[in-house]
């Protein structure tokens, strides 16, 4: 906690001076916590008000804007908790430390199960027991048994994953609410805590650095790229049946609980990290830095406010609910972030804390001191040569979401004659695939996708859709079984929301 503490002891304490550098604070947090909460508005704002989120993919930027934040988001903010997780455990009163994280995670359960009362995929009261757990087991792990317990949650939880299929719970019941924390929910502890734990672990490093920073930059950068491709190149063999299909669900990286998701978005998030620390160190009073750290700052109570607010007005008030197509939505997005950032940059020239994190504050008490973090050594940074290998990497992977693994097809939208097993790819160019089944007499006839990916299969007639099927095969695999009478029918592959990669199309 930098100087200006006693300065800004609380919300009404009175007008301050508008918010400068702090030497001592690691203000890269804050603007990474910027950068995930806005990121969180727009995919908030893609559920909610987006109509057919799953069919609408015309136009590929509008496709790089669903994809692009998939999955990271809520990933980068749970990484941000553990980072702030880590500065307390710094305090030398480590009881009061404990003391304080507890009593956060209450306050945060309470405010979350009010919350989840109108908006169902509240993450606050997750981030209850990420703090609970963190206080109660974690705050003396050391750096590297912090990353070994990350490793072994994120294995854990894909075999719970693998072996049992988790019902959707029922919150308001004890057993209900237990498998949604800690198995069935949206961001559970399970493998969710692996977050928390990799947060932990950077922020125990000093990413005031640079060698240190860079070294991390190089090394998240790898993991992310290595964790992408690695999910493709074996989606892709599943796709063509060398790879078990039981196992196909566990090598995605768009969801939880794939060890290849954790590893590619842990990844993703401390090279976010580095990078909003490297901008905000060059260029540390630049109006939209101060404004965007000021906006990372008030993080919680925008959480709220977008939830209430921003998709409470047009959803409840004005009966928007997935009535607005790309363009408004893009626009509507954009307007909420020049207010909220706006006025998060006015708000904390006058103010301490959002008012929520003042509320909070009051409730589990002040932040104990935090003792200064010890010299490091001088660390030479790492050479530039391997960055060469990472843009390479990464062109390849972006050329691959555009076109797949084969040559970009021009007919991608052209039905093909399904017999058998069909295997093909789901790209940003692409999709969604077509396919004719041709029956040639009255029969039971079953479709199913193979992958890795949550896709949506669709049965079609000469004039009106037959069948459709999410979730009904293996996994996330789409399942559709219907008697048909002769004739040519249509079977359309696309993503339920924004997955793309291999896949194989069987017809029985």
């Amino acid at each position: 906690m930098g100087p200006r503490h006693a300065a800004r002891a609380g919300l009404h304490s009175g007008a301050v001076p508008p918010p400068e550098p702090s030497r001592s604070r690691v203000e890269g947090l804050d603007l990474a916590r910027a950068v995930a909460i806005l990121a969180m508005v727009l995919i908030n704002f893609q559920v909610f008000l987006l109509s057919r989120p799953g069919e609408q993919l015309d136009g590929l930027p509008w496709r790089w804007l669903i994809h692009t934040p998939s999955g990271r988001s809520s990933a980068l903010f749970v990484t941000l908790a553990g980072a702030g997780i880590a500065l307390l455990s710094r305090s030398p009163e480590r009881g009061r430390a404990r003391v304080t994280l507890l009593k956060r995670a209450l306050f945060l359960l309470a405010a979350g199960n009010l919350l989840i009362l109108v908006w169902r995929i509240d993450i606050l009261h997750f981030y209850a027991f990420f703090l609970a757990l963190a206080a109660l087991v974690f705050l003396d792990f050391t750096r590297r048994e912090l990353l070994g317990a990350a490793v072994a949650v994120t294995l854990f939880a894909a075999l719970l994953d693998y072996a049992f299929e988790w019902p959707e719970p029922d919150y308001w019941s004890v057993r209900g609410m237990a498998t949604d924390v800690l198995v069935g929910g949206i961001h559970p502890v399970l493998p969710w805590i692996a977050f928390v734990l990799v947060g932990m672990w950077i922020g125990r490093a000093d990413l005031t650095d640079r060698g240190t920073r860079r070294r991390l930059l190089l090394g998240a950068a790898t993991g992310a790229l290595v964790a992408e491709l690695a999910s493709t190149a074996l989606g892709a063999l599943a796709a063509h049946g060398a790879w078990p299909g039981p196992l196909a669900r566990l090598l995605g990286t768009g969801w939880s609980p794939e060890p290849l998701y954790v590893a590619g978005a842990a990844s993703t998030s401390v090279l976010a990290i580095c990078v909003c620390q490297e901008v905000a160190e060059r260029w540390p009073r630049a109006t939209l830095v101060r404004a965007l750290v000021a906006t990372g700052q008030l993080s919680l109570s925008i959480y709220v406010l977008h939830a209430l607010v921003g998709v409470g007005i047009p959803r409840w008030l004005l009966g928007l609910s997935r009535a607005m197509d790309w363009p408004a939505l893009t626009l509507y997005w954009a307007g909420f972030v020049v207010t909220v950032v706006l006025g998060a940059y006015a708000y904390r020239a006058r103010l301490a804390r959002g008012p929520l994190e003042w509320v909070m504050r009051k409730v589990a008490g002040a932040t104990p001191p935090v003792a200064p973090r010890a010299p490091a050594a001088a660390r030479r940074e790492p050479p530039r040569w391997p960055w060469a290998f990472i843009a390479l990497a990464a062109l390849a992977l972006a050329a691959i979401r555009v076109t797949g693994l084969a040559p970009p097809t021009l007919g991608c939208g052209e039905p093909v004659a399904l017999e058998g097993r069909a295997a093909s790819e789901l790209t940003l160019s692409c999709p969604r695939r077509t396919y004719l089944v041709r029956v040639d007499r009255a029969r039971e006839v079953r479709l199913e996708t193979r992958s890795s990916l949550d896709l949506y299969l669709e049965l079609w007639g000469p004039t009106k859709r037959i069948a459709a099927d999410d979730d009904s095969g293996e996994g996330l695999d789409a399942r559709i079984t219907r008697r048909l009478e002769p004739g040519t029918y249509r079977a359309v592959v696309r993503p339920y929301h924004r997955d793309f990669g291999p896949f194989a199309l069987v017809v029985e």
